[in-house]
């Protein structure tokens, strides 16, 4: 398993421009959501967004991209433990 760090995306404008590279053509989720990159050695490996869901005590995963290279490493699985 490829170490990744992962942190959340501050600035909307780059989440819009890392859903468009993950995400090309799909429609952007909302800027409600909060945004998150993974990096392994500085280098973008993937990115998650998720919304909190208070209204039953949980956070959905609403979705998450791994570059084809990082495939295979486990890093959505780090994504999905970090976001719940």
């Amino acid at each position: 398993m490829t170490a990744a760090t992962i942190a959340l995306v501050g600035d909307l404008e780059e989440a819009r421009q890392l859903h468009q590279l993950a995400f090309r053509g799909d429609p952007w989720p909302g800027d409600e959501h909060t945004f998150y990159a993974a990096r392994v050695a500085g280098t973008l490996a993937g990115m998650y967004s998720c919304l909190p869901w208070p209204e039953v005590g949980a956070v959905y995963f609403s979705r998450g991209a791994v570059a084809a290279r990082f495939q295979g490493q486990g890093i959505y699985q780090h994504m999905l433990r970090h976001c719940c």
